[in-house]
């Protein structure tokens, strides 16, 4: 008999590629998947994605005002208890983040058999903007039930860090990277044709979140100096608007809404050198392995990569581009120009060789493996 996987999040799962993988992998190799979901926006309550059912809970609670505390627990509530009680019966919550981590823990005293596995996509404890009392939670949370968990981290580093602060067992963790799947080579032009570029426009990519935190202020201040340099900005985000205004005073920058998540690997390949610059704010963005990273490798396009430690090492000890030294429009101008100096094909073969390596085929081979032992 399969054995029933939840995968839990706190979203309304539109676009979160890394769940579906895991999900998709997991599916296809016998398990009995659902993704269980919040219902807001534009997606149905229920769907099926080839082996996964998809359920989003609509909350009878929903009806009440916004902005009120005791409505807004009230509607927490009832979203907690009506995961619990529907899921209680399965064999595995999957938890990605801590949020569902908790319910998790919660709905074990409901069903002692309840396995979890505890998916995280950050070092929890450590994320950008979060408050004193949160960081208590999860560290007190995380103290007394992460040790009877499964565990699955995004990063050498954060793996070490849970490790050393909480005595993790490696039998019960496993780094599961966010991988693309691996592409046969094309190179496309799709992007430069789409910016009325010439072939041998030299150009870079940032591609992923536009929002504060990213270094986009950074590669603005660099790009509209080093005009003889072109870069795209391909994504969504809170500062959408003040790239289109510097896309309009500098011809060289360029803004792309995001594309589907199938059509990536193709767009970037049409750049020259991709960009990743996670600001070190925070332990979590320094112990960061962003999904754009392994998009890059799949393009085959050198990288250009912040002072962030997990990024810096696989950028240089696998020979695939460069790491800035410093966090600073001076420090990143001098990195572009190195660069951009560099002879590509000094990269290429390296590239080669590391996406046959890092993709999701072997991550797959991973999780599967990681799952006998759950």
């Amino acid at each position: 008999m399969s054995k029933k996987v939840v995968s839990l999040l706190f979203s309304n799962y539109k676009n979160d590629n890394r769940v579906f993988k895991m999900a998709n992998s997991l599916a296809e190799n016998g398990y009995d998947v659902t993704i269980l979901a919040l219902c807001y926006g534009d997606v149905p309550e229920a769907e099926t994605q080839g082996k996964i059912k998809v359920r989003r809970l609509k909350l009878k609670s929903s009806k009440l005002p916004s902005g009120n505390k005791i409505f807004g627990s009230i509607k927490y509530l009832e979203f907690i208890f009506s995961i619990i009680w529907g899921y209680r019966k399965a064999d595995i919550w999957h938890c990605n983040d801590f949020k569902p981590f908790m319910v998790g823990v919660m709905a074990r005293f409901f069903n002692r058999k309840l396995k979890l596995v505890y998916d995280c996509h950050e070092l929890e404890s450590e994320r950008n903007g979060v408050t004193s009392i949160e960081r208590f939670l999860v560290l007190k949370v995380e103290k007394w039930f992460i040790k009877k968990s499964f565990v699955i981290h995004v990063s050498e580093g954060i793996k070490s860090y849970y490790k050393t602060k909480y005595g993790t067992a490696d039998s019960r963790t496993e780094i599961i990277l966010n991988t693309p799947h691996t592409s046969t080579y094309v190179k496309s032009n799709v992007l430069k044709e789409r910016l009325n570029l010439l072939p041998e426009d030299k150009l870079y990519i940032y591609q992923g979140g536009l929002m504060k935190g990213r270094g986009i202020e950074t590669l603005l201040t660099v790009f509209t100096e080093l005009s003889e340099f072109h870069i795209a900005f391909m994504g969504y985000g809170a500062f959408e608007e003040k790239i289109k205004l510097a896309s309009k005073e500098n011809n060289n920058i360029h803004f792309v809404p995001a594309v589907p998540y199938n059509e990536v690997v193709t767009y970037t390949s049409s750049a020259d050198y991709g960009l990743i610059s996670v600001e070190n704010i925070c332990l979590s963005y320094y112990y960061c392995m962003p999904n754009k990273l392994f998009e890059y490798v799949q393009a085959e396009i050198p990288i250009l990569v912040n002072a962030l430690e997990d990024c810096r090492n696989f950028v240089e000890g696998n020979g695939i581009g460069l790491a800035v030294k410093e966090e600073t429009p001076e420090s990143w101008r001098e990195a572009v120009l190195e660069l951009s100096k560099r002879d590509k094909s000094e990269f290429t073969s390296n590239l080669k060789k590391v996406k046959e390596i890092y993709n999701w085929q072997n991550e797959e081979k991973k999780l599967l493996e990681f799952y006998k032992k759950v």
